[in-house]
Formats: C-alpha cells, sequence, structure tokens
C-alpha cells in the first residue's frame, strides 16, 4: 500500500490529521516563552485555553467526544455551550492560544508551526463535517445558522 493509498482511507487520514496538529501544536508551545509579559497576549492565550477546556468538557458530558472524528452510535449532535455559537470550538481556542503566543514570540519557526497547525485543522475540519452531515440529519440546519470558527464571520 503506497502512501497516497494509506492516507486517502478515512481513519488513517484522521490519524494523521490529528497526529499532526498535536505535534504542531507542541512545537508551538516549546519554542519559545508560554507566558506573555504583555496582558493583551496572556488574555488571548487564557481566553483560547478557557474556551477550548468548555468545549471538551461539553462533549465528554455529552458523550459525543472523539480524539479522531469518527462517530459511534451513542454520539449525538452538541449545540449548546460553545457550540451555539461556533460548531467548532475546540479549534477557535485553539487556534486563539497559538495565535497568542506565535505573536507573542514571532519567528520562522512558530509561523511555520501555526501554518502546519492552521492547515491541518482546516483539512480536519473538512472531514468532519461530512461525516457530521451524514450522521445527523439536522446538521445541514446547524451549519446554515452557526459559524465554523469564528462566531459571525466564519
Amino acid at each position: 500500500m503506497s502512501f497516497t493509498d494509506f492516507f486517502m482511507e478515512k481513519e488513517n487520514k484522521s490519524l494523521i490529521l490529528t497526529i499532526t496538529q498535536a505535534v504542531a501544536m507542541v512545537l508551538a508551545l516549546f519554542t519559545g516563552p508560554l507566558i506573555s509579559s504583555n496582558l493583551f497576549f496572556s488574555f488571548l492565550a487564557l481566553l483560547g485555553l478557557g474556551i477550548w477546556i468548555w468545549s471538551f468538557v461539553i462533549m465528554v458530558r455529552e458523550g459525543s467526544y472523539n480524539i479522531l472524528p469518527n462517530l459511534s452510535k451513542k454520539n449525538k449532535l452538541v449545540t449548546k455551550g460553545p457550540y451555539h455559537f461556533v460548531r467548532h470550538p475546540i479549534y477557535t481556542g485553539m487556534f486563539l492560544l497559538a495565535g497568542s503566543l506565535l505573536l507573542n514570540y514571532l519567528t520562522v519557526w512558530r509561523i511555520g508551526f501555526f501554518l502546519v497547525l492552521l492547515f491541518s485543522t482546516i483539512l480536519k475540519l473538512e472531514e468532519e463535517e461530512k461525516i457530521l452531515n451524514k450522521s445527523f440529519e439536522d446538521y445541514h440546519q446547524y451549519q446554515k445558522k452557526t459559524k465554523r470558527l469564528i462566531p459571525f464571520v466564519y
């Protein structure tokens, strides 16, 4: 089996994208200071972390959290809490945190890691939305009224 064939299988593609996200985030975290002396960047980091944790807790409570975008019969569409404002608030929080780290200590490496994080997340998000559209009849309606990552914008 070639790498292209391996990558094109849904489970493998999801796994590779998830690992890529994690590695890019860890590298972004550890290639500069974690705590900013700039109050604005510190606020953005805490806001991102808070959104990330809040979204994660809601998904776990609803019994719908999977690190890979694969659904089981017990999963249900979650539209409350931060999911009322955006469809992928875990990613919103992650981008706020990573963006604040990037802006606080701007290096070529951090820009590269942020871009890898951005592109791998967008690819994974596309896969997730295909799965969610197939799995939940009302997902299309949810898409119409809720933005992906940024409330009222995108």
